[in-house]
């Protein structure tokens, strides 16, 4: 599942495509055996170009600041793994996310969940679950939304935002995230 693009020939029949140069709806070319679109029958002028997103392994970084019982600041960066597994079509279920890492020394860690919608590149329902982290030998449980851009042309997560709480307590946090293929 390495596909980048689609080139679509502009017919007006209605396919999913993007608007482009000569407007309306298009029909896909037509794959060669080896997947490889045939071009010979398009001119320049009626090819347009129909970014899809990519399942498959992405790994990335996050950074940002939690309150220890919502009064002391600390600072926490770790990994952020991910699997999107196609579900429907335009929508990629992510599998096997987690985020991990440190704040002020105590380790943390959180499964990853949401979809991403490749028709409006967006991550929706993003949500961090079963999070916990371990300060003095006592876990600490946590959970909150994330949120995320899709760049096709880079095949990544771009500006991610993430937010948790405390199921039971004070302590919050919020930052960034970002992960590519």
């Amino acid at each position: 599942m390495r596909t980048l693009l689609l080139v679509a020939l502009v017919s007006g029949c209605g396919a999913p495509v993007r608007q482009g140069v000569g407007g309306g709806g298009g029909d896909l070319a037509h794959l060669t055996d080896g997947g490889v679109a045939d071009l010979s029958q398009v001119g320049p002028d009626q090819a347009m170009v129909y970014n899809v997103c990519l399942g498959g392994h992405y790994g990335g970084t996050y950074d940002g600041t939690v309150e220890i019982a919502g009064l002391i600041p600390a600072s926490t960066s770790g990994t952020v793994d991910l699997t999107l597994g196609m579900q429907n079509g335009e929508f990629f279920d992510i599998t096997n996310g987690t985020l991990m890492g440190m704040a002020s020394g105590n380790p943390y860690s959180a499964d990853l969940i949401g979809t991403l919608d490749c028709g409006q590149l967006k991550l929706v329902n993003g949500m961090l679950m079963n999070g916990k982290v371990t300060i003095s030998g006592i876990d600490y449980l946590f959970t909150g939304p994330m949120t995320a851009d899709y760049d096709p042309m880079a095949v990544a997560f771009v500006n991610g935002t993430w937010n948790i709480k405390q199921t039971s307590g004070p302590s919050t946090g919020m930052g960034t995230w970002t992960a590519k293929q």
